[in-house]
């Protein structure tokens, strides 16, 4: 008997809770660019209102629909070399949430990320805080050339990936089941989302009563640590 039926319920709760505490919601992922590893609707959005000057001297308003899109690849695909590099180049989802990156002919590097304001001195900062687009997505799939190959959530803070989860009932399976899964299922060596430094940060098994978490994936020999609360 199918078991997906069982894992929906939990899933669907997570997904309302974290639409009732400001997150976005997408059912799947049709927003979701497999090769990028990015939400790219997201990140363009973010830098665009984060940034509007910066964003206009790379994209002009008013430029016609099909060079515009062509100049949004050029900026998504200059992210995406960016968390490529190595992380001693400043390449890597935590480097360039911590200190963006840089777009040649752009006045200043872009950042991907506004903190929290130590004080509400500054109105502007604040807003741009609660401006950070924090999304999450059912039945991403993480394999570019393999559309059956799906993650049951993934977690995006302005279009960049940084937690997967793998959920399991409890009913049906246990917490040792979704560990199984990203040990034996999940390649990083097919999918930028599962890549040490260049994807998500961390990667989480779930159930109903227990948690583990990961931040590196390595076949077989993945070590999970406990995240219960």
């Amino acid at each position: 008997m199918p078991r997906t039926h069982l894992e929906r319920p939990l899933q669907q709760d997570i997904c309302a809770y974290l639409a009732a505490h400001g997150w976005v919601h997408s059912p799947n992922s049709a927003g979701y660019d497999a090769r990028r590893a990015l939400y790219p609707a997201d990140v363009l959005t973010w830098l665009q209102t984060s940034d509007p000057k910066n964003y206009a001297t790379l994209i002009k308003p008013g430029t016609d629909p099909t060079a515009r899109q062509a100049q949004e690849n050029r900026l998504l695909d200059r992210l995406v070399t960016k968390l490529a590099a190595p992380e001693e180049q400043g390449g890597g989802t935590l480097n360039v949430l911590r200190k963006g990156f840089s777009v040649p002919g752009a006045r200043r590097p872009f950042h991907l990320l506004a903190y929290p304001p130590q004080d509400n001195r500054n109105p502007e900062l604040t807003a741009l805080y609660h401006k950070n687009i924090l999304r999450v997505v059912e039945e991403v799939r993480y394999n570019p050339t393999d559309e059956t190959a799906r993650i049951d959530l993934v977690l995006f803070i302005n279009g960049l990936p940084v937690a997967t989860i793998e959920l399991k009932s409890e009913y049906t399976q246990t917490l040792q089941d979704a560990i199984n899964q990203y040990r034996t299922d999940r390649n990083p060596t097919t999918s930028p989302l599962l890549q040490e430094h260049r994807g998500a940060l961390v990667h989480f098994a779930l159930s109903q009563d227990e948690i583990a978490m990961t931040t590196k994936l390595a076949g077989k020999a993945t070590n999970f640590l406990p995240f219960n609360r």
